[in-house]
């Protein structure tokens, strides 16, 4: 192996959640973004950008319009997107939540490095908080895609924001889906898969 390879966790659960026919042709297409001129998650970066600023904004929903119809004047189906994204978070968000800062976070294998990147950190009226990644993508994350990302939150939850619950929403699927990893998962089992799967893409990218 030559190069370090560190990706996004939703891209790696993009990975993750491919048929096995699907497996080479999305880390070949991820390799090129990463590669290119643009990050591959600049697309969604004022839309991450707009989702932190929200949580603590007077008005949230006036806050993600600004970035809606700046996306909309750069391309009618970004804000589009944009727009679907917001709604579901909107309908995610518990009510009285505020933001707090999360310490980036990543999950490490001997063969590929995934960073958390664009976490929320909420804190709600009760006191407890949730740390949370979003998925803005069109299509929601396969289950397994979902414990993986749950899981390697789990793994550096103590570092990024003490005490938080993590979950992962899924901002365009059916208004907004939250998910968190159950009690009676098989956290060794997880482990496993995660080390294989981050195996497979290295495998992959190598070839590619």
């Amino acid at each position: 192996m030559s190069e370090d390879i560190t990706i996004g966790g939703i891209q790696f659960a993009g990975f993750i959640g491919a048929s096995a026919r699907q497996s080479r042709n999305v880390v070949t297409t991820q390799k090129k973004l990463y590669l290119g001129e643009a990050p591959a998650w600049s697309y969604y970066g004022p839309l991450y950008a707009a989702l932190r600023g929200a949580l603590n904004a007077p008005d949230p929903r006036g806050h993600l319009e600004q970035a809606i119809n700046r996306a909309a004047a750069q391309n009618a189906a970004k804000g589009e997107a944009f727009r679907d994204a917001s709604a579901g978070f909107l309908n995610l968000l518990p009510r009285g939540a505020t933001g707090v800062r999360v310490t980036p976070a990543s999950w490490a294998s001997p063969h590929l490095t995934v960073a958390l990147r664009n976490p929320l950190g909420i804190r709600l009226r009760n006191g407890k908080m949730l740390y949370v990644v979003v998925n803005p993508k069109q299509d929601p994350l396969s289950q397994d895609a979902t414990d993986s990302v749950l899981r390697m939150m789990e793994s550096g939850v103590d570092g990024a924001l003490p005490g938080a619950i993590p979950q992962v929403w899924d901002l365009r699927y059916d208004g907004g889906i939250a998910s968190k990893l159950r009690g009676n998962a098989n956290r060794d089992a997880l482990d496993g898969y995660l080390l294989a799967q981050a195996a497979a893409y290295r495998t992959f990218w190598d070839a590619a």
